[in-house]
C-alpha cells in the first residue's frame, strides 16, 4: 500500500504583500521546485493589505531582472482561514510576527531570519517600499540567502500523515513524526520548534 502524501503549506507575511512576500513568495516556490519538493505548497498575504492590490512596481521590475513574472500577484490580506490553513508562517519582522500570533497559534509562526538561522538585527527585512530599484535589489538578494539557507536546513524533511501525530503530555504542543528523505529514518520532532529546524543528521 503506499503512502499518502500531504502538502506542507508555508505562508510567507509581510505588511502590504505588495513587496516582500511576493517576492520571498516566488523565491521559495522556484528553490522547492528545483529541489523536487512536490509535497510543499507555497503562497503569501499581508497584516495589512489591500486585497487585490498588485505587487509594487519596484518588486515586479527586480522580479523580471531575476526572471520571476509578479504580473499576476494580487495581495491576499492574512485571515483567520489563511492562518488556519498554513502549517508554517514566516514573517518579515518581529513586528509581523506579533501581528500574526493574533490569527495564528504561536507554535507554527517564526521571523524567517532566525528561521533561516540569523540573530539581533539580521533578521529583520527592511521594507523597500518607496525606495528605489537598488533597496528592492537589496531585498531580493537578502530573501534569496535566508530562504536558501531554510530550504538547505529542511529539505530532507518530508510530513507523514496526520493520524501518526500524538499529542504532548502537557498538550502544549503537538509532535508529528518525519522521514528523513536520505536514509529513510524516522524522528519525533516539534513542528515549528527548534528541534525540529536543526535535527542532528
Amino acid at each position: 500500500m503506499s503512502e499518502t502524501r500531504h502538502d506542507m503549506h508555508i505562508l510567507l507575511v509581510c505588511t502590504g504583500n505588495t513587496c516582500r512576500s511576493p517576492m520571498a513568495e516566488a523565491i521559495l516556490r522556484a528553490l522547492v521546485e528545483q529541489r523536487g519538493l512536490t509535497d510543499v505548497v507555497v503562497s503569501s498575504a499581508g497584516t495589512g493589505a489591500w486585497d487585490g492590490a498588485p505587487a509594487s512596481e519596484g518588486a515586479y521590475l527586480v522580479g523580471l531582472e531575476k526572471g520571476v513574472d509578479l504580473s499576476a500577484h494580487r495581495a491576499r490580506l492574512l485571515t483567520q482561514e489563511l492562518a488556519d490553513s498554513a502549517d508554517l508562517i514566516l514573517t518579515m519582522s518581529r513586528a509581523h510576527r506579533q501581528r500574526v500570533l493574533g490569527v495564528a497559534t504561536e507554535d507554527k509562526v517564526q521571523v524567517l531570519g532566525e528561521y533561516a538561522g540569523l540573530s539581533g538585527e539580521e533578521v529583520e527585512v527592511p521594507d523597500p517600499f518607496g525606495g528605489d530599484i537598488a533597496d528592492y535589489r537589496e531585498t531580493y538578494h537578502r530573501l534569496e540567502s535566508m530562504l536558501d539557507a531554510v530550504v538547505e536546513r529542511r529539505r530532507w524533511l518530508v510530513r507523514q500523515p496526520p493520524q501518526t501525530r500524538i499529542d504532548v503530555n502537557t498538550g502544549a504542543a503537538t509532535l508529528a513524526y518525519w522521514r528523513d528523505r536520505q536514509r529513510g529514518d524516522q524522528r519525533r520532532v516539534v513542528v515549528g520548534q527548534p528541534g525540529w529546524e536543526t535535527p542532528q543528521l
